[in-house]
């Protein structure tokens, strides 16, 4: 479990830390309120323990600051501030308890320990598994009344996975949660700790305790679920989906694999008498360096392997005393393709798909047809089957996927399996603790872009105003007929996008492409492929991958020279890069990592491998992408990202003759809502805010806040009098928002804008800027609640 301490006094946080990590806590230490802000935003943590006296921002106010921003867990206040009115403050403030320094460490500990079982048990502390006990007291575990001689960070897995058994663990949260930032060490020793730690349990007799879901993370396997080796993963099914689609397409591209290997005997032919040019021979090494990049994904690994000594021998050729062994190596390959794939290939199971939603129009750029897009995902949280199931039914008529869950804990396991697209949810259920409002939270905490519809017969005022403190949601009576219902659910994924994996790969092999266009969508994954070097610099500028896929060996321009122009810009230059390669030598790969790749994968590859490296790349640098390029308050985009992306929007105009507008945004009387609420309040209004403009504006269109109480919208494609609709309708949604941040008066709030258009304005952003902003000061000097056109 995870701790943050938040003490200026450093000896006794450096004493305090190290008792924790003793007894198996993972600790991370601020030393000043904003510095624990920014920790509690970056990290979960299962307690956070806090000094009043803090420099730059106080602990009842950072408290305050954190309740108000859904952190649920656990606060426990450590000051010297020990009168009764200051206790009250502080317990008012949100805290979970109140210790008076000095103290006792041991104490302290045990106050600790106290309030991390109370939020996780009601009976005895003690964890239990079938056989298999945990006592977070002693930190001691038992199997069969023996104990286990566990390390620490195998107590903190095993504690983890016991405080939530249903819950799925990737490495990323597993490292977040038992290690700090300080000691952070990489995926690779996640796994390690997962091998000892089954290692020990398996020699107390409790074998198959901790499941994988390939692709995913590690889970609890229920203590009934007896093991067998009949047993079929979850994910089986998934894996037949890849075995089969893999068969389709060696079915497909069989005649063109047979073709190649035509090219071989008649190169082999043309040795034999004498009449081989160098440009056949060269000819023949690069269909050998195709065959043994591609046929191992299609069942035949045997296939590349010989592929890939027909290269070597090739590559190595120095006359025709060694003909024979090529003679030899290229029957073997003919008799090798005449057999059905082996499906062995296909065992590793594969995670389950993940929801992908429409991708942009990429007519502009000419590249090569896109697979199908995967329908959105409707999740319905509700008990009533009758109503369920007919809304179910005519979603399908409409192009929807609909989930129905039944309770709140099935919600929570669905969508572990699989992000819906948007999710329905009734706010009533049997059980008093099975409350819609509860997972209502959860969502806006975990997943705080994803829309939530309020789908209940509870439509009185109270329930109203709940769900409006926990975000903008959208709030439909039973009675509405059902049309209108999905009426509703389309309106919302027209105004709301999740982001979209969008990757880009490029290589000469047809084949290659191919089976990425048919394998990635199932993963919710955009594919763009491009069989012509040349033309990546102009589709990396209009399309803007999330990671680029490069082959090695391509015409014109090899991979690695791109991987070095690309590193060698600044737009780019943090763009991830996975090699996909037949080329397995020491220096290849040495020359791929120096030129700036992140990863390589060999081909033959897998479904499962090269899909499960492009999700932990892409996690990785999400973390590092979010700091670097999010305003920490309201989650929307900083200045450095929106310039970065309006500047590409810019060289776009110029290129393809598009108009581009930038509205410039600024809250009304916002000073007098600091000073007469204080900034917490603020903030809460600014955050509610930002939810409106990434609801009503489209997933391509860049919402920025530049500082202050001042936003930025980038619209591409949109004319000024298409800007200024959109921006009235904005407008007119955030005059009716009840903006009620915990406060006795609600706010009503309104804002001025100016609206810019390139290239009519500036084809520049400084010009396009300040046209737009000299517009919303006319705005403001009009009389305020307006926008106004450059």
């Amino acid at each position: 479990m995870r701790i943050l301490l938040v003490d200026d006094d450093e000896l006794l946080t450096q004493t305090l830390a190290n008792q924790l990590i003793a007894q198996r806590y993972a600790v991370d230490v601020a030393t000043d309120g904003e510095a624990g802000w920014d920790y509690a935003q970056a990290a979960a943590y299962d307690l956070i323990v806090l000094d009043i006296n803090l420099p730059k921002l106080d602990g009842i106010r950072l408290c305050q600051r954190l309740r108000q921003h859904n952190y649920h867990k656990p606060i426990l206040l450590l000051t010297a501030k020990g009168d009764s009115s200051d206790k009250v403050v502080g317990l008012d403030a949100g805290a979970d308890d109140y210790v008076v320094k000095p103290c006792t460490i041991e104490e302290l500990c045990a106050r600790i320990r106290a309030l991390l079982r109370r939020q996780n048990t009601v009976g005895s502390p003690v964890l239990e598994w079938g056989d298999l006990r945990l006592d977070p007291g002693t930190c001691e575990v038992t199997y069969h009344g023996q104990l286990l001689p566990l390390s620490p960070k195998e107590y903190g897995l095993l504690e983890l996975f016991l405080r939530s058994p249903q819950r799925v663990f990737s490495s990323s949260i597993i490292l977040e949660h038992l290690w700090g930032f300080d000691d952070a060490p990489g995926e690779e020793t996640v796994r390690t700790h997962i091998k000892r730690l089954r290692r020990k349990l398996k020699a107390a007799g409790a074998e198959e305790m901790i499941d994988t879901v390939y692709g995913m993370g590690y889970r609890l396997k229920p203590p009934c679920e007896a093991p067998s080796e009949e047993a079929i993963p979850e994910s089986n099914s998934s894996a037949e989906q890849a075995r089969l689609a893999a068969i389709a397409t060696w079915e497909q591209f069989k005649p063109s694999m047979l073709e190649r290997l035509a090219i071989l005997e008649q190169t082999v032919i043309a040795l034999q008498h004498g009449n081989c040019t160098e440009e056949v021979r060269q000819r023949a090494e690069g269909v050998a360096h195709k065959l043994a990049g591609s046929l191992g994904m299609f069942g035949f690994p045997k296939g590349s392997e010989l592929g890939r000594q027909i290269e070597y021998w090739f590559q190595s050729f120095t006359g025709v005393e060694s003909l024979s062994e090529l003679e030899s190596l290229v029957t073997t390959l003919q008799q090798e393709l005449q057999q059905a794939p082996h499906t062995s290939f296909w065992d590793d199971p594969a995670p389950p798909p993940l929801n992908l939603e429409s991708p942009r129009s990429q007519a502009e750029v000419g590249i090569p047809n896109q697979p199908t897009q995967i329908p959105p995902l409707l999740l319905v949280v509700d008990d009533d089957l009758a109503l369920t199931q007919k809304l179910q039914a005519e979603a399908a008529k409409q192009g929807l996927q609909v989930e129905i869950a039944i309770d709140v804990d099935e919600a929570r396991i669905k969508i572990a399996q699989r992000m819906p697209s948007v999710v329905l949810l009734d706010l009533k259920f049997p059980d008093p603790s099975d409350s819609g409002l509860v997972l209502l939270d959860e969502l806006a905490s975990q997943y705080p872009s994803l829309p939530v519809l309020v789908f209940t017969v509870r439509d009185e005022f109270d329930d109203r105003l709940a769900v409006a403190r926990r975000g903008s949601h959208r709030f439909i009576s039973k009675s509405t007929p059902l049309p209108q219902v999905l009426d509703a659910v389309h309106d919302t994924l027209k105004q709301k996008r999740l982001p979209e994996i969008k990757i880009l790969a490029v290589d000469d092999d047809p084949m290659i492409l191919d089976s990425l266009q048919q394998c990635l969508p199932r993963w919710g994954i955009h594919p763009i492929t491009l069989n012509d070097p040349r033309q990546l610099w102009n589709i990396l500028e209009t399309e803007s991958p999330d990671l680029l896929i490069l082959d090695v060996d391509m015409p014109h321009i090899n991979g690695i020279e791109l991987c070095r122009v690309i590193r060698n810009d600044t737009a780019w230059s943090g763009l991830p890069i996975l090699f996909l390669s037949a080329r397995r030598d020491t220096q290849t790969i040495l020359n791929l990592y120096t030129a700036g790749a992140d990863d390589y994968v060999a081909k033959p590859f897998t479904e499962p491998e090269v899909v499960t490296r492009i999700f932990n790349r892409l996690e990785r640098n999400r973390l590092l992408r979010s700091l670097a390029e999010t305003d920490p308050l309201t989650g929307v985009a900083n200045r450095h990202r929106s310039t970065r992306e309006l500047n590409r929007y810019l060289n776009l105009v110029q290129r393809y003759h598009q108009p581009l507008c930038l509205a410039v945004i600024d809250l009304d009387h916002f000073k007098q809502i600091n000073d007469q609420y204080g900034h917490d309040v603020g903030d809460i209004v600014l955050k509610q805010l930002a939810a409106i403009l990434q609801r009503k504006f489209r997933g391509e269109d860049v919402v920025a806040r530049w500082g202050g109480e001042e936003f930025l919208v980038g619209m591409y494609g949109m004319k000024k009098l298409q800007a200024l609709e959109r921006l009235n309708q904005v407008l007119q949604m955030v005059r009716q928002e009840v903006f009620s941040p915990d406060i006795i008066q609600s706010l009503q709030l309104t804002f001025s804008a100016g609206v810019a258009e390139a290239p009519e304005n500036g084809l520049d952003l400084n010009s396009l800027y300040r046209s737009a902003d000299a517009a919303m000061y006319r705005a403001k000097a009009a009389g305020r609640n307006q926008i106004l056109l450059a």
